[in-house]
């Protein structure tokens, strides 16, 4: 019965008086009993007191909800609507200046300031994209002469169209002048006729240009012949021959002569290639974006060449060079300004590429564009690697890259406000299965425009290392609750071995 009425009496576990006596019922034991047990919890709070200021410490800071501060706000203008309607909002360089660059402050209001559900994606676009099928041509037929060399194939039954070819040869700094004719069928219904004729090419001695392949115009052959005008390739050796030719001790004659090597132009494969199947393919759509380019600075020690540009913040994705010069190559990278913890600013690379345009003899080969993964950055460099050459003579910079747009679900009878710029704020979680299943369907969405933006009154606070996302704070202060969650282990584990058997179980 003690046993009984020591549970009941204390839920901490037996409560002993300070003579040692446990409590018994009856005559105002129970009374003792919990006189007792208050006077125990006052006396144990001391050790608790560091765990009850831990919680309330942190309750304040982890409770806080955030109330978002968009000081920016664009009223919507909604095309003719017959009901309810996806709409979609495309954004411009002025929203893109004053967003986060994850766009998570960008909220659609109505005129009450009800938030209203609404998606971010890029902007999409369907067009007819050609595919090109490739495949080697077999069972050639090979007929060198003295002065060319004869290349014979045909088509199989399944094959496609040929609209271009490539020869593939291992060799390199050559010349060779090649004609491609079609040749008549068996049945006689298809006329030899002359195809095209081109000059295969590669330059590597002064350049990384290369060409292999020859377009061929729409035709209806099933058989082909190739004609090298030459069956050799020369090519010439940096070394020279120097002859002097003395008389009384005097120079009379001093004669040059260059060493030629004349090497048999291998041939590996015929790769054909049919480009005229076309399917329907949905990609993001290019966008222009207004970007202000400093000129261009040529640094003569590192040998290159400096173009800074400032930009509103947009998502870039692409470059295009702009120069007046011919017959080049280079390497070029792109950087961005980044802020190091210590405060400093400095460059980084994001970006490597080639630019290259070369014409000569009618050969024509240019790559002006460079492609990035998209980057919103204000402030952005080109740096073209001039090497010992002269510099470019670069004339501008273009820039674009694909543009995101606000969908949501839109009512006629609504006005609607596009609200973005608190830096500080989360990701909306909103129910978007309506949104989403129009989108499934292939429901194109209306579009909207935006007004002159205007400011709402409120002040976001700017970013900073608050309480809760800041490491050094957590780091130091997890080690403190370690050592305190130890501490309260080994004191209740040498509280449990110091009480009598029955007690400790019970």
């Amino acid at each position: 019965m003690n046993r009984v009425f020591q549970r009941q009496a204390c839920a901490h576990g037996a409560c002993r008086f300070p003579n040692g006596e446990t409590a018994r019922s009856g005559g105002g034991g129970g009374l003792s009993v919990s006189i007792h047990c208050a006077r125990r919890v006052k006396d144990m709070a001391p050790g608790r007191i560091p765990w009850l200021a831990l919680i309330l410490f942190l309750t304040p800071s982890l409770a806080t909800g955030q109330s978002l501060q968009n000081p920016w706000s664009r009223q919507v203008s909604l095309p003719d609507l017959e009901g309810e309607q996806l709409v979609a909002i495309p954004l411009d360089d002025t929203v893109y200046e004053h967003t986060r660059t994850d766009l998570h402050d960008v909220r659609i209001l109505t005129a009450a300031g009800d938030a209203v559900p609404s998606l971010i994606r890029r902007r999409s676009t369907t067009e007819d994209q050609t595919v090109a099928r490739r495949w080697t041509a077999k069972n050639v037929e090979l007929r060198p002469d003295a002065d060319q060399i004869e290349l014979f194939f045909s088509l199989e039954k399944e094959d496609p169209p040929v609209t271009s070819l490539t020869v593939d040869t291992p060799l390199v700094n050559f010349e060779q002048h090649i004609e491609v004719w079609q040749t008549a069928d068996a049945a006689g219904t298809i006329e030899p006729k002359l195809l095209a004729g081109s000059l295969l090419f590669d330059y590597s001695q002064y350049m990384n240009v290369r060409r292999l392949t020859v377009a061929l115009p729409e035709n209806d052959g099933r058989s082909f012949r190739l004609v090298l005008k030459t069956p050799t390739a020369e090519q010439q050796s940096s070394l020279k021959l120097l002859t002097r030719e003395l008389q009384g001790g005097n120079e009379t004659k001093t004669t040059e002569q260059f060493l030629v090597e004349r090497r048999p132009f291998r041939i590996d494969r015929i790769q054909l290639e049919n480009a005229r199947v076309t399917t329907t393919v949905t990609g993001y759509r290019n966008q222009p974006w207004d970007i202000t380019v400093s000129p261009a600075a040529d640094d003569p020690k590192e040998h290159q060449t400096l173009m800074e540009m400032t930009t509103h913040r947009q998502p870039i994705g692409q470059l295009q060079v702009e120069t007046k010069s011919t017959n080049f190559s280079r390497r070029v990278n792109l950087q961005q300004k980044v802020t190091l913890r210590d405060g400093t600013q400095d460059w980084n690379n994001i970006a490597t590429s080639t630019i290259q345009r070369f014409a000569f003899e009618g050969v024509e080969d240019e790559k002006l564009t460079i492609e990035f993964p998209p980057v919103r950055a204000e402030h952005l460099r080109l740096v073209i690697h001039n090497l010992e050459s002269p510099p470019l003579a670069i004339t501008g910079l273009t820039a674009s890259g694909a543009q995101e747009e606000v969908l949501f679900l839109a009512t006629p009878d609504q006005s609607y406000q596009l609200q973005y710029g608190d830096l500080t704020a989360d990701a909306a979680s909103y129910d978007l299965a309506a949104i989403n299943r129009l989108l499934e369907r292939k429901i194109e969405p209306a579009t909207a425009s935006l007004a002159a933006a205007t400011a709402t009154g409120r002040a976001p606070e700017e970013p900073s290392d608050s309480f809760i996302n800041n490491p050094w704070i957590w780091g130091p202060l997890l080690a403190v609750l370690i050592v305190l969650l130890g501490m309260a282990l080994y004191s209740a584990g040498r509280k449990m071995d110091a009480l009598p058997p029955d007690q400790a179980q019970g």
